[in-house]
């Protein structure tokens, strides 16, 4: 008898890993850099939750949120480094669209190298405390774009892994000898990187759109899955644009909106045989409207922010039935499932296994049991603050100011006015009209129209 391994076919691994990070530079750089965080914070034996989060759940009705003064009461660290070079124009060493992910932490050996990248999808990190649960991990980044290629040095010795895409998926891994600076120059590599450290290089697939130089810091430290990291005060994620007139460097750094804590709640979402896990709930109401895009999260600054206890970035949603509403620009807040990341893990490795976070990054797997249970228990708490926002931005409270309000208030009297003078029906006083809650009403619900004879309806705009 002779046994033959299934193999996955190259078109099926290409559409994996294009449903993993697809065009998206935000998705792709998101992957390196939370490994390299990951592997900073392990090496300097710190826990992976920055201390930000428990703070801000700490408030209480009422307190303002202001995440730049609450950092202020964080622990001073040694700062830990990542850079992120994107050559936007060839350059002497690098070609255009080439981006390096750079960090000074423990680094792979070649057996490690091997371990890690030459099995697609398994569970790499099992029992770690990483941040991502997504899809199958940096394999999505480094097979979805050409040239992948990782450079590490452990012990002073330094190792290669080039990944391979084209047909069939391989990886060929080198140890390449001791990390002098001679060598490491030959390789394109810092000379600091003598001891430990990693480099993570690849070329931009020409569908990945790179944002404008003016937009990039802003829109990488706002990318959901990359706030927290960008908040962290002791992380310093840097940057780096090389480009034809030279090189811009940018630090990422992110704050929540300044605003005023309008609920705050702790309950436990029973998961039957997986357990009952604790769940923090903030809600905060902005000082001023967020942008709110609910079908794309990297133009989305609304929403509630679902995080674990080692600050992994879940999903950033109002919640299904909200995320449409135009009246919550105001809210966001954050959810913290205590205990989540064994529950997902143990998920994917059961003999069924079960993703409940999308392969595409796009947050919680929205027709799951589970998803639907957490959040049915949110819902039960910020229900009633999402529909007193919308009524209060129905009616216009704080949306206008006074004076705004009263110009307003003029130029409708100012129209109202001359259709009297028009339709010849001034003089006479009109009924009064309920107070209702609707965005537009009119003064009549139904009316008959008759040839030769005018009629006029009010219409009233809640504003």
């Amino acid at each position: 008898m002779t046994t033959t391994k299934i193999e996955v076919a190259e078109r099926e691994l290409r559409r994996l890993v294009t449903s993993a990070v697809g065009r998206s530079f935000l998705k792709t750089l998101t992957e390196p850099i939370t490994n390299s965080d990951s592997a900073l914070k392990r090496q300097a034996g710190v826990p992976h939750g920055a201390g930000l989060v428990p703070l801000i759940l700490g408030l209480k009705a009422d307190d303002r949120v202001d995440t730049a003064a609450l950092k202020a009461s964080i622990p001073k660290r040694p700062k830990r480094k990542v850079t992120v070079q994107v050559f936007t124009a060839s350059t002497a060493a690098q070609k255009a669209r080439v981006c390096r992910i750079l960090d000074h932490g423990p680094g792979m050996t070649a057996a490690k190298l091997k371990e890690y990248f030459g099995v697609y999808a398994s569970a790499k990190a099992k029992g770690e405390q990483t941040r991502s649960l997504f899809g199958r991990g940096a394999l999505d980044v480094l097979l979805y774009h050409q040239d992948s290629t990782i450079y590490s040095v452990s012990g002073g010795k330094l190792s290669v892994c080039r990944i391979h895409s084209d047909a069939p998926p391989r990886i060929d891994v080198d140890e390449l000898g001791d990390a002098t600076p001679s060598r490491l120059r030959k390789f394109g590599l810092p000379t600091d990187m003598k001891v430990s450290g990693t480099v993570v290089s690849f070329r931009l697939h020409r569908n990945t759109h790179i944002p404008q130089s003016a937009e990039m810091p802003g829109r990488v430290s706002s990318f959901y899955m990359l706030r927290l990291i960008a908040a962290d005060p002791n992380t310093e994620i840097r940057i780096e644009q090389h480009r034809a007139a030279g090189i811009q460097s940018d630090r990422l750094q992110h704050d929540f909106p300044i605003g005023t804590v309008v609920g705050a709640f702790s309950d436990a979402v029973n998961l039957g045989k997986d357990g009952k896990l604790p769940v923090s709930i903030l809600v905060a109401r902005a000082d001023t409207p967020l942008h709110d895009d609910p079908t794309n999260r990297e133009r989305r600054d609304n929403g509630l922010l679902f995080v674990d206890e080692n600050d992994a970035v879940l999903d950033l949603t109002l919640l299904p039935a909200y995320d449409g509403n135009p009246y919550l620009k105001h809210i966001y807040g954050l959810v913290q499932i205590t205990g989540l990341r064994a529950v997902l893990e143990a998920k994917l490795e059961a003999d069924e296994p079960v993703a409940v976070l999308t392969e595409r990054r796009d947050g919680f797997d929205r027709k799951h049991d589970m998803v639907k249970l957490l959040f049915g228990l949110v819902e039960k708490h910020v229900k009633a603050i999402y529909e007193r926002e919308e009524k209060r931005q129905r009616k216009g409270e704080g949306k206008r100011s006074q004076k705004l309000a009263k110009r307003i208030r003029d130029a409708l009297k100012a129209i109202n006015d001359f259709s009297s003078q028009e339709t010849g029906e001034g003089g006479v006083a009109d009924p009064p009209v309920p107070e209702r809650d609707e965005a537009i009403y009119f003064s009549l619900d139904k009316t008959k129209l008759f040839t030769g004879r005018p009629k006029s309806v009010r219409a009233f705009v809640n504003f």
